[in-house]
């Protein structure tokens, strides 16, 4: 009988382990850009990599990612041409240490964790918002962050926040 494997999540997997891949593995992808994102800000959103990894979109660096398993979102707008082609090439390595502090390369995973997509937005959109209740206060902190693609020379944006069916509006 051979023993398990402990992988990911503390599971034994019931298979015989001939080898474990340690070292650097290459992902390359062409992917066509929608002719209608013209006018529009593209992002990479990358799930996560184990345990590091770089990425390049049409041969230009975008990310060096080693924060173990975070999604990261890039914008890649100047990089791609809609109507056209882009390549995406992902290298990761699971022989470094991770955040965690052990290889990658001791578990049985590595590489692309999970979805890497694009993604296209309006040149306007809201990046970040957050919420802080004070029940006892009976009031709430509202954080909106604001990514304005270039545009923040044009003012006139403002947030609507409806608190029990009342619209306040904020500067």
């Amino acid at each position: 009988s051979v023993p398990g494997r402990v992988c990911c999540g503390g599971a034994r997997g019931d298979f015989p382990l001939r080898h474990s891949f340690v070292g650097d593995g290459w992902y390359r992808r062409t992917v066509d850009i929608p002719a209608d994102w013209t006018g529009k800000r593209i992002w990479l959103k990358v799930g996560g990599v184990g345990s590091q990894g770089w990425i390049w979109v049409n041969d230009e660096p975008v990310a060096h990612i080693f924060d173990f398993c975070a999604t990261r979102k890039f914008e890649v707008t100047d990089l791609v041409t809609p109507g056209k082609s882009a390549k995406i090439v992902v290298e990761v390595t699971n022989a470094a240490a991770s955040k965690l502090g052990t290889r990658e390369g001791y578990g049985c995973w590595g590489g692309i964790l999970r979805t890497i997509e694009l993604e296209a937005t309006p040149q306007v959109l809201m990046d970040d918002v957050w919420v802080r209740g004070d029940f006892e206060g009976q009031e709430a902190e509202v954080h909106v962050e604001m990514c304005l693609g270039g545009l923040e020379g044009l003012g006139g944006f403002g947030v609507r926040v409806m608190v029990e069916d009342e619209i306040v509006e904020l500067p």
